[in-house]
């Protein structure tokens, strides 16, 4: 078994604080070129990867900015043969206390024992997974704090160079791009559903890995991992196929979510993402999950003044409420075939009816 040595590496010095008043105006450009950066970062998940330990640290860097508080590497471990980083903490710059100093005006502790951090390790050759997140701190911060830490001068300095961040992993980043399908879909869904299907897009943050396994014609076969809650707070990873048609964008999951529920599941909208769809399919939108369905359908309704006995009065009737029909049984084959057979039973019936007429 290889030896291991555990390494407390703080980032920068004691000062935590890095101050930025009355700098000259290079600074403030840097500071503007900062700000124009992309808000509203991803939570820190459990499970999610990144390309390199660089990368996830400006990613939780630039998260601890948009909040209001500044980070540190407040533990390494290392693999003592190869000198290889293989995990590592990294804390609110609050994290611990300082040691005591024996100096006639020793500088006031700033810190305050915080546990804000996430835990990190190498895996998967070399890719880098947050495996432990605790957001909560035992301080104030505030998202309109202008105070400035040591490790967003990383961010400056890069501001600096004109040079863009490095950006998470895909399955990160292109999440971010439902947002905008989230707040059209908020103004079409009714609110119960769109509630449902908002806690589908916000639990792809606990979707990752999604990784194609075979191709047949257009038809992809694609394997999503998901960490679950086992038992209690035991959290499990689960798998979950899902195929994606490619010329139709036809997309279905194991799990069955939208034949049982009417809207897209995590696994099947991880998918959508990974091939660059930024918002859902319209056939994956049912009409009966929409504000303006019932208003549709009241306008075929046949009212107490109409004549019962119109043949046209009859036929919008039907209309309105076959129309749900339509909707559950284009949910999947079994439902199809469902009601294929009711309605080729319906005409038997008609025909018998006809029949007694002559």
């Amino acid at each position: 078994m290889e030896e291991v040595c555990l390494n407390n590496e703080p980032l920068f010095d004691e000062s935590d604080e890095f101050d930025v008043e009355g700098n000259s105006s290079v600074v403030e450009h840097d500071l503007e070129s900062l700000n124009s950066q992309p808000k509203n970062s991803p939570l820190p998940t459990v499970g999610l990867e990144f390309d390199s330990f660089e990368d996830v640290y400006n990613f939780y860097n630039i998260y601890a900015k948009e909040q209001g508080f500044g980070i540190r590497v407040s533990n390494s471990w290392f693999r003592s043969k190869r000198k290889e980083r293989y995990r590592a903490k990294l804390s609110c710059s609050s994290a611990g206390f300082k040691k005591k100093s024996e100096a006639n005006n020793p500088r006031p502790e700033t810190r305050t024992g915080c546990p804000a951090m996430i835990v990190i390790k190498m895996v998967d050759s070399k890719r880098w997974r947050i495996v432990e997140v605790e957001l909560q701190h035992n301080h104030h911060v505030s998202p309109q704090s202008k105070r400035f830490y040591k490790s967003h001068k990383k961010m400056i300095l890069a501001a600096r160079k004109s040079q863009p961040l490095p950006e998470p992993v895909t399955e990160v980043h292109t999440i971010k791009l439902y947002r905008t399908t989230v707040m059209d879909l908020s103004k079409v869904y009714t609110k119960e559903i769109f509630k449902k299907f908002q806690f589908e897009v916000e639990g792809m943050y606990s979707c990752f890995n999604t990784r194609q396994v075979s191709v047949n014609g257009s038809i992809i076969t694609y394997v999503v991992k998901e960490r679950v809650e086992v038992e209690g707070n035991e959290k499990g990873v689960k798998s979950f196929e899902v195929l994606y048609e490619t010329t139709g964008m036809d997309i279905r999951c194991i799990c069955s979510l939208f034949n049982y529920k009417g809207y897209l599941c995590r696994h099947a909208l991880n998918v959508l993402n990974y091939n660059g769809i930024e918002e859902v399919p319209s056939r994956y939108i049912l009409q009966r999950w929409k504000r303006d369905f019932k208003q549709r359908c009241n306008q075929y309704h046949v009212s107490g003044n109409d004549d019962t006995y119109n043949p046209m009065s009859w036929y919008t009737h039907l209309f309105t409420n076959a129309l749900p029909v339509l909707e559950v049984g284009a949910q999947s084959q079994e439902h199809y075939m469902i009601a294929l057979k009711e309605l080729e039973e319906l005409l038997e019936k008609f025909d018998i009816v006809d029949s007694n007429l002559l």
